[in-house]
């Protein structure tokens, strides 16, 4: 499952441009967080834990995308 990320990572990695939805990425996030509350299960719970941890390096790096665009504006 985590190698499904590795393509969007690259690119937002090598980009100034975030061509991502945050308000879809904010979503897939708030569910792995709500089923937290609901697991009962270890592996539930591993899914869950390894779901928020590359959808909140996902957003991190959008957000990395918009401040270098934003310094990029700035300086032209």
């Amino acid at each position: 499952m985590v190698v499904g990320y590795f393509p969007v990572v690259k690119r937002l990695w090598t980009t100034d441009k975030n061509t991502e939805s945050y308000l879809a990425w904010i979503g897939l996030l708030l569910a792995p967080c709500i089923s937290l509350l609901s697991s009962k299960g270890v592996l539930a719970t591993v899914h869950a834990r390894r779901t928020i941890a590359c959808v909140s390096t996902l957003l991190l790096l959008m957000v990395r995308a918009d401040i270098r665009r934003r310094r990029a504006r700035s300086i032209v």
